[in-house]
C-alpha cells in the first residue's frame, strides 16, 4: 500500500513567473487550478498543482493581500524568513538513474535556468539543485546504491564531491550562488566556512 507523499503545498506571491518555471523549465504538467473570488469578482487566491510524473504533486497557492490575514509580501524561500541559512529548506524530487539525471540538467540549462553539477552526496546519493522564482532551492536526485547499517548512524561524513569543479573556481562560484542564494563571490567565501576541513575516516 502506497504510504509516500502526495503533494507539498507551497506558497508564491508570483503565480505566473511560478506556472512558466515549473510547466516551460522543469516540464512537469498543470494537473488542476483553482480560483477564490468574492462576489464581486476580487480574486483572493489562485491555486495549482503540478504533477511531478510519478503520481505526486507539487502545489502552489497564490494568495493576495484581498484574503483577510495575507500580508503584501512575504519571504516565499521560506528561509530567509526563519533566519535559517538559505540551503536547510529544500525540497528533492525523485529520478531513476544518473543518466536520467544527467538529462534534465541538461534540459533545464538548454531552457535558461541556473542548475548546478551533480554533486555525490557520500557516495549514496546524486543530485543537482536550481532555484525556482519565489527562491526555493529545488533538488533532484537518484540513490546510487543501497543503505547500509552504517548509513543509520549518527556521525561524520565526507564532504560532497563535485567532479564538475575540479579545475574550475568558475562552477564552484556558480553552484556555491545557487545554494547559498548570494552573489558568487560572496557565497564561495562562507561555504568554505561551512564545509568539513577533513574527510572523516571510514
Amino acid at each position: 500500500m502506497r504510504r509516500g507523499m502526495h503533494h507539498i503545498g507551497l506558497a508564491t506571491t508570483d503565480y505566473e513567473a511560478t506556472v512558466d518555471f515549473y510547466t516551460k523549465v522543469i516540464g512537469w504538467e498543470i494537473a488542476w487550478q483553482d480560483l477564490m473570488k468574492t462576489p464581486d469578482d476580487t480574486v483572493l487566491v489562485r491555486h495549482v498543482f503540478f504533477d511531478t510524473g510519478d503520481g505526486s504533486y507539487v502545489a502552489f497557492m497564490a494568495p493576495t493581500p484581498a484574503l483577510p490575514g495575507t500580508p503584501a509580501s512575504w519571504a516565499t524561500d521560506i528561509n530567509s524568513g526563519l533566519g535559517v541559512p538559505p540551503h536547510v529548506y529544500h525540497f528533492a524530487f525523485w529520478l531513476d538513474t544518473m543518466e536520467e539525471l544527467e538529462q534534465l540538467q541538461g534540459q533545464i540549462r538548454e531552457r535558461g535556468a541556473t542548475a548546478s553539477e551533480i554533486i555525490d552526496h557520500d557516495g549514496w546519493t546524486a543530485g543537482f539543485v536550481v532555484r525556482d522564482p519565489n527562491g526555493l532551492l529545488i533538488e533532484f536526485a537518484c540513490t546510487t546504491r543501497e543503505l547500509t547499517e552504517d548509513d543509520k548512524l549518527l556521525k561524520p561524513r565526507g564532504a560532497p564531491n563535485i567532479p564538475g569543479h575540479e579545475g574550475s573556481p568558475e562552477n564552484r562560484a556558480r553552484d556555491a550562488g545557487i545554494i547559498m542564494n548570494l552573489p558568487p563571490d560572496q557565497a564561495v567565501k562562507l561555504l568554505a566556512e561551512l564545509e568539513p576541513k577533513e574527510v572523516p575516516a571510514k
